[in-house]
């Protein structure tokens, strides 16, 4: 079986065409499931296919004619619990490369499947199948810090609203909580290793958070014809965006450090199994948060909207990448990976997109900036290269040729 969506746009010789899809449903594990979302353009030239529910995909390609295009989104396997949305725009404006889309699509399934798990350590808690030193720690604390994450990263894959107050720069500001406290099984260095944790967790959240306000204050500024402010803006985007990569890095280290140190003071280990996080997503897709859910999201500031946006994040996880031994599942190895590759990129991001030495790396990186920014121009001023003729030399450096 089979569902469908589709999307018509006219377009002509030459634009830009980005498709941006997602995945829906109401059903738990469904990114256990294998049931992806296959788009293709009718007139041929583009094709891709994506498994992820709810975090939206977006491509780009371009029309060697004038006419009206349609995309066609087809679920394989349906079984009546998922649907698809695609949205076509024609020479949009682009504010993450393709490799820092990847990257940020990853963040967010990571940071999904390591809230769900905290989430469901944190119920098991709640309902007394966990009875370890385990349950002194902050699981529905980290669960709400991560799934924060996870929902924001879903919202900046997506596209974004308007914001009139495009002329001021975000400012960085993390969700308070109530620090950690020695005691009930947990040792100083334990609390002041969580803290540390839910510290760095609190300045995702608040670097998330004014990375999408940016975005829409530079769209804002464009859709009024203010350049100085939309690239204030772009440039301000970029500054975050290395910053998170500092934080994802610390969030490995920091994670590692922390299930190394429960280790080390012999820490029960408790199993989580695939099944204990079905009984968890199906309670949070049918029946909705718990109340302690609930004040934890509340109390970090999670609006209610955002709140309801989060559960179909949390719900769709898959039950085998999400089960494991606790604490150590905590940093499993891929996690871990995924967010030190992250950090390691976006800290480093260039915004050139040739490869170093090819013949065409020049052309290529000065069209990708042309893409994103409107114009050479606009990619200097953005960067903070001051000139043209100081970008391309910027880029000549790169290629080395």
């Amino acid at each position: 079986m089979s569902q469908e969506c589709s999307a018509t746009h006219s377009v002509n010789a030459g634009d830009e065409v980005t498709v941006h899809a997602i995945l829906l449903t109401t059903d738990p594990n469904e990114n256990g499931e294998g049931e992806p979302l296959t788009l293709t353009s009718l007139w041929g030239g583009f094709s891709a296919t994506f498994s992820e529910y709810k975090v939206p995909h977006s491509y780009k390609f371009k029309v060697n004619s004038a006419g009206t295009m349609t995309v066609l989104g087809t679920i394989a396997g349906f079984e009546a619990d998922e649907s698809c949305d695609i949205d076509l725009e024609v020479n949009a404006t682009h504010y993450f490369t393709d490799a820092q889309k990847d990257i940020l699509t990853s963040v967010t399934l990571g940071l999904g499947t390591t809230s769900t798990l905290a989430w469901t350590v944190s119920e098991a808690c709640a309902f007394g199948i966990i009875t370890a030193p385990l349950c002194a720690g902050p699981n529905g604390l980290i669960g709400a810090l991560t799934g924060t994450a996870a929902s924001l990263g879903v919202a900046l894959l997506a596209k974004d609203p308007p914001d009139s107050n495009y002329t001021v720069i975000p400012v960085l500001v993390p969700p308070t909580f109530p620090p950690v406290v020695a005691g009930n099984n947990l040792t100083q260095a334990d609390a002041a290793a969580m803290n540390a944790l839910l510290n760095n967790e609190a300045n995702i959240v608040g670097v998330l958070r004014a990375i999408i306000t940016s975005i829409n204050r530079s769209s804002t500024a464009a859709s009024v014809g203010d350049t100085y402010w939309e690239q204030k803006q772009i440039a301000a985007i970029n500054s975050f965006l290395i910053q998170l990569g500092g934080l994802l890095t610390k969030e490995a280290d920091m994670r590692e450090a922390l299930v190394a140190l429960l280790a080390s003071e012999n820490a029960p280990i408790v199993t989580i199994t695939p099944q204990q996080v079905l009984s968890f997503e199906q309670a949070l897709a049918y029946y909705g948060w718990s109340q302690d859910a609930l004040n934890y999201l509340h109390q970090l500031g999670v609006s209610n909207a955002d709140i309801e946006d989060m559960r179909a994040v949390i719900f769709t996880q898959d039950i085998n990448k999400v089960a494991g031994n606790v604490p150590t599942a905590f940093a499993n190895p891929a996690l871990i990976k995924t967010f030190r590759q992250a950090g390691h990129a976006l800290s480093s991001f260039t915004p050139f997109a040739g490869v170093p030495n090819a013949s065409n790396c020049h052309g290529v990186s000065i069209s990708a900036l042309t893409d994103q920014f409107g114009s050479i121009k606009n990619a200097a001023t953005a960067l903070g290269f001051g000139s043209v003729q100081n970008l391309q030399s910027a880029v000549t450096a790169f290629c080395k040729n």
